[in-house]
């Protein structure tokens, strides 16, 4: 029989395959994260997890439901759980979620959020994905004409270069990513750089997350800034000779500029904002969701 338990450090472990990274990052680092495990039969088989973003709003960054005790309603007795948690304290006026609609797997979560009277709203930033094979009808590389002789692939770059390119951020006090340069996910066969003596002015950040092409980061300095749609063509080609055409590529957007440079990015391709977010406003009862 499913049912909801508590979690906390001491037992976070059982249910370590249900976390989201997030909800990792903040138990290890010691911040407070309230979690629920969800159990069958005494087997950790799923989890909730999220903060107080505000003195009234809680953010969910994580739920899951093992796919072999799925369609039990396991899902549903973590938001019942955690709506009779909130409702604790008066001050709590709204559930938020935020989450990118990849596949199938997040297809489902948007048909259940709605199902359990979540309304959506309009994210702040959109989150763009396009596949390979559309990302190859794009104005900004249709255009692109030149000499691509000073752009080298990560796999090519010594790694000094790479280092450089991390110090030269991070001493800055803006981290690339949480994810190193020189191993993990970011695939360095196509992420490319420009190398212009001993450094690297401008550069393309792809990786290799979740069986979709994420492009991290596109950055050149103002001396450089025009050679930006010929580095991004260099790894698309490389991209199109290493993956099927109908591989999904993601670009996130963090402010107005990047989102007008990802739309200019995309010019003529068929693509679609991936982006979710989601409310469940409480009301003067604090009614339990699926009432």
């Amino acid at each position: 029989m499913l049912r909801v338990t508590s979690m906390d450090a001491d037992n976070a472990h059982l249910f370590s395959d249900f976390l989201s990274r997030q909800a990792k990052a903040m138990l290890n680092t010691g911040q407070p994260v309230l979690m629920l495990g969800l159990v069958d039969d005494d087997h950790a088989c799923g989890a909730l997890t999220g903060f107080m973003e505000s003195h009234s709003i809680f953010r969910i960054n994580g739920i899951f439901v093992a796919p072999q005790v799925r369609r039990r309603g396991g899902a549903s007795q973590l938001l019942r759980a955690l709506s009779e948690l909130l409702a604790e304290d008066e001050q709590v006026t709204a559930i938020r979620i935020d989450y990118v609609e990849f596949g199938d797997e997040e297809r489902s979560l948007t048909g259940f959020l709605t199902a359990a009277n979540f309304q959506q709203n309009t994210p702040e930033m959109p989150f763009f994905g396009v596949t390979l094979a559309e990302l190859n009808k794009s104005g900004i590389l249709t255009k692109t004409n030149g000499n691509h002789s000073s752009i080298m692939s990560f796999a090519d770059m010594p790694d000094y270069l790479l280092r450089s390119i991390v110090y030269r951020f991070s001493s800055a006090g803006v981290p690339i990513m949480d994810v190193p340069l020189i191993s993990g996910p970011v695939d360095r066969e196509i992420s490319m750089g420009i190398y212009d003596g001993d450094t690297v002015p401008a550069f393309i950040i792809i990786a290799n997350q979740h069986q979709h092409l994420h492009i991290a980061l596109l950055y050149a300095e103002p001396s450089h800034s025009t050679r930006l749609p010929m580095l991004l063509s260099a790894a698309i080609c490389r991209a199109n000779e290493k993956y099927p055409p109908e591989t999904l590529v993601t670009m996130q957007t963090v402010n107005p500029g990047s989102e007008a440079l990802a739309r200019r990015i995309m010019e003529n391709c068929d693509f679609k904002d991936l982006s979710r977010s989601f409310e469940f406003e409480f009301r003067d009862t604090y009614p339990l969701l699926f009432d």
